[in-house]
């Protein structure tokens, strides 16, 4: 009987620790864009999705940033594919934007784009990506560069309802697979692992 009650007890702690974490982690997650956001050396959006592309280049136009880095572009996606996706760009593509096709995760998005900040001696940034991917984000740039001043600009994508997450399966999955990793990422830094060895499946999209 006392070895079932430590069972239920610690099983018990661990459902409650994670019910706190995944309450702290909603409210980063489901962040939405500052229209006040403020102006930052570059501007840098992570390939997923359409929205977050149109949100960068209209950041890019406002002259939030000096130039935009479109990171983990698809090989096989052309210039002429991201200005379908995005018009304004054919107008900024030669003079202001840089593309990046060697990321194909979170990890190597930081990696190269804190390699393309230092290029261009820029001391800050914009981050351009999916509300619910931009506490991952974040944390991958800040351990690969603490140096860079990092602001966030999280996209909500068309179709999701962010006051009403709880109702949306959609959401609800997103949201709970992605606080999984997280915590994995938090994990794998705490400890001093590479990202090479570690898989990141299912954040590159086209384009």
């Amino acid at each position: 009987m006392n070895r079932r009650r430590s069972v239920f007890i610690v099983l018990t702690g661990l459902i409650l620790l994670a019910s706190l974490s995944l309450s702290a982690f909603i409210p980063l997650a489901t962040l939405s864009p500052d229209p006040r956001i403020p102006q930052a050396d570059g501007i840098v959006v992570l390939t997923g999705g359409r929205d977050r592309i149109n949100d960068a280049v209209a950041l890019l136009i406002e002259g939030k940033g000096k130039r935009l880095l479109i990171s983990g572009v698809n090989d096989k996606t052309t210039t002429a594919d991201l200005v379908r996706i995005e018009p304004k760009l054919h107008h900024w593509m030669d003079c202001c934007v840089d593309l990046d096709r060697k990321a194909t995760n979170t990890i190597g998005n930081a990696a190269e784009t804190s390699h393309w900040a230092h290029e261009k001696g820029y001391a800050s940034l914009i981050v351009v990506t999916s509300h619910y991917h931009m506490p991952r984000a974040l944390q991958e740039f800040h351990a690969e560069d603490p140096r860079l001043r990092l602001i966030p600009y999280p996209v909500v994508p068309v179709g999701l309802d962010l006051r009403h997450w709880w109702t949306d399966p959609t959401t609800i999955r997103l949201l709970f697979g992605e606080w999984i990793k997280y915590h994995g990422a938090r994990l794998r830094i705490a400890l001093g692992m590479g990202g090479d060895a570690v898989s990141d499946n299912g954040e590159r999209q086209d384009p």
